[in-house]
C-alpha cells in the first residue's frame, strides 16, 4: 500500500512568537510612565491627593471669545470678554456637587444685563438648577455627577492629576516639550478614546503646566503658570 509523502514549510517560531506578542499585548503604562506619574502625585499631596474625600475651592478667570455683534460697523461677530467667579464644592465619597458662577460682561456686551449668576447642584442622584432672581429651583434631567460643574472642575490642576492617578495604566509617553525654558515630559492619556486628553509635566517639579482636551470637534489648550501651594489636601 503506498502512500504520499508529506511536505513541510519550515517555520521560523522566532518570528512567529514575536508577531503574537505585538498582536496580544495591550498597551500599558512602563516604567517611565510610572515614574512621571508618581512624581506628579508627589508634587500634589501625594496619598492624601489619592484619597481626597472632599474638595472645596474658589477660582478667578478671564475668557475671551467670538460672539455676535452688537452693531453692523463692527461685522457679524467680536470678541468679548467674560470675568468668571467660581465657587465649587465636591464630596467624591457620596458624589456630591455644588457649583456657582458669578459671570461679569467686562468687554463686548450690548445687552443691560452685565452679571449673571449660574447655581448647580448634584445630590442623592439628582441635578438642580437653582435661580436666585425668582427665588425658585428646578431638578433637571441633563445634569448629573460629571456636568453639573460644566467641566469647570476638569480645569484644576489638582484635579487633573487626580485623575491621571486613576488613568495610569492607560498612559503613554509622547515627547518631550519646553515651556518657559523647562523641559516637560508629554503623556497622552487614554489615546484613540473620546476621553483623550494629554499632559504636560514639568520635569523637575512634577507640576502640570499645561493640558490639551478635545471639546467637540475643537482641541483646546488650558495652560497653568506661577503654582505656588496655600493648603494641600487634608
Amino acid at each position: 500500500m503506498g502512500y504520499k509523502k508529506a511536505n513541510f514549510q519550515p517555520i521560523k517560531l522566532s518570528t512567529l512568537a514575536c508577531l503574537l506578542i505585538q498582536l496580544s499585548s495591550p498597551s500599558y503604562a512602563g516604567d517611565k510612565e510610572n515614574h512621571i506619574i508618581n512624581k506628579a502625585i508627589e508634587a500634589y499631596g501625594g496619598d492624601k491627593l489619592i484619597q481626597l474625600k472632599n474638595l472645596q475651592y474658589t477660582d478667578n478667570m478671564h475668557h475671551f471669545f467670538e460672539m455676535q455683534s452688537g452693531h453692523n460697523l463692527q461685522g457679524p461677530m467680536t470678541t468679548q470678554l467674560n470675568n468668571y467667579q467660581l465657587e465649587i464644592t465636591i464630596d467624591f465619597v457620596n458624589e456630591k456637587k455644588e457649583f456657582k458662577r458669578a459671570t461679569t460682561k467686562l468687554v463686548g456686551n450690548h445687552d443691560s444685563e452685565n452679571l449673571t449668576t449660574t447655581h448647580q447642584t448634584f445630590f442623592n442622584g439628582k441635578g438642580y438648577k437653582i435661580d436666585h432672581c425668582l427665588q425658585e429651583f428646578q431638578q433637571l434631567n441633563y445634569i448629573n455627577y460629571d456636568n453639573v460643574d460644566l467641566g469647570y472642575s476638569q480645569m484644576l490642576d489638582t484635579l487633573i492629576i487626580k485623575q491621571l492617578a486613576e488613568d495610569k495604566e492607560n498612559a503613554t509617553w509622547v515627547d518631550i516639550a519646553y515651556i518657559q525654558g523647562q523641559p516637560h515630559d508629554v503623556l497622552t492619556i487614554n489615546k484613540g478614546a473620546k476621553n483623550e486628553y494629554s499632559l504636560y509635566l514639568n520635569q523637575e517639579t512634577g507640576h502640570l503646566s499645561r493640558m490639551l482636551k478635545k471639546r467637540g470637534q475643537q482641541l483646546r489648550s488650558y495652560d497653568f503658570i506661577d503654582h505656588h501651594q496655600t493648603q494641600g489636601p487634608t
